[in-house]
């Protein structure tokens, strides 16, 4: 089950997106419109929308939308107060509640599809939050603390038995995330609110990959490896693009290097034997594409191939493509 986006209503004259079945007077983001709507006065009479505006606004308005899912929203006086609801599409089961005091959202909950709780939310009038979410077995997922302006605080991780996986303390430590099911999905260092570092991991447990940050953006050496453990490359980032040397490996030694500048391949690529000591390839690129000679080393024996722009041609060729205009 995937949580769906709640999406703030905007009063418009009339929605004529193709994937409203009939008119609405109101229209939700990405094409979701309300295709019907009703008003439920505070004593459980269903009233106008004009008896309902003359009243106060004291009650529910239930809406219908195109895409399935009915949003039930409690005003007092006009103002969102208690509680407001959302199905799942096509159902009437709960997938989602808001709690509103005076106009300001205190709490929200969201609910696996049998039910369970999967998240809840409660806002601090500071601008704070705090975070729990829960396996799908109702033991705790994890409980988290957030500043006004976002910042991870504090953090408990747990695993779908209830043991303590990682914790952040005062901004600093580890944050394990784990999928619904208890499987390891990642693990975060985290420095004074800020991730430095992200573990990636294969189903087996053994890290797939360590990416570093800095100021949210990759930054440093890349680490990915196999599931057995053994290393599968190490890429150079620079400001979240590849940007220097790539090697790669293969039975744990190293098998080519490979230049990047900007992302793109560009530079004389170097293949090794067995051992990760001979070349006994060079490749030249060029905005990721064969640009150059392709030599093969065989004993004492050389072949080239030609490249211009990724396609193969023969040396007088590609002397005639490249020769100053």
């Amino acid at each position: 089950m995937r949580p769906i986006l709640i999406l703030s209503v905007m009063t418009v004259a009339c929605c004529t997106f193709t994937a409203c079945r009939r008119p609405c007077k109101t229209e939700y983001h990405n094409s979701v419109c309300v295709v019907q709507e009703s008003y439920i006065h505070k004593y459980g009479v269903e009233v106008p929308a004009e008896e309902w505006s003359a009243r106060g606004e004291h009650g529910q308005v239930v809406s219908t939308l195109s895409n399935g899912v009915t949003v039930a929203k409690g005003y007092t006086g006009g103002t969102l107060d208690g509680e407001t609801t959302y199905t799942f599409p096509h159902s009437e089961s709960i997938e989602k509640v808001e709690f509103y005091t005076n106009g300001k959202l205190v709490r929200d909950t969201t609910y696996y599809v049998g039910g369970a709780q999967m998240q809840e939310t409660h806002y601090d009038p500071t601008g704070g939050k705090g975070v729990t979410l829960w396996y799908e077995n109702g033991t705790t997922k994890n409980m988290e603390s957030f500043d006004g302006a976002g910042l991870l605080v504090q953090g408990q991780y747990y695993d779908n038995h209830n043991n303590l996986d990682s914790q952040v303390d005062n901004r600093e430590g580890i944050r394990t995330t784990r999928d619904r099911y208890g499987q390891l999905l990642y693990k975060d260092t985290i420095e004074g609110s800020v991730m430095t570092s992200r573990i990636t991991f294969h189903p087996n447990g053994t890290p797939s990959q360590i990416t570093p940050y800095r100021n949210g953006i990759v930054e440093g050496d890349l680490k990915t490896f196999l599931p057995g453990g053994e290393p599968n490359t190490i890429q150079q980032w620079q400001d979240g693009k590849q940007q220097g040397t790539t090697t790669v490996f293969k039975h744990g030694e190293k098998h080519a290097e490979i230049p990047y500048v900007n992302g793109a391949k560009r530079g004389i690529e170097s293949r090794y034997r067995d051992d990760g000591q001979d070349v006994v390839e060079e490749i030249n690129w060029k905005d990721d594409k064969k640009h150059g000679s392709h030599a093969t080393y065989i004993g004492d024996t050389e072949q080239v191939t030609w490249y211009y722009q990724g396609k193969p041609v023969s040396k007088q060729n590609y002397d005639r493509l490249t020769a100053p205009k």
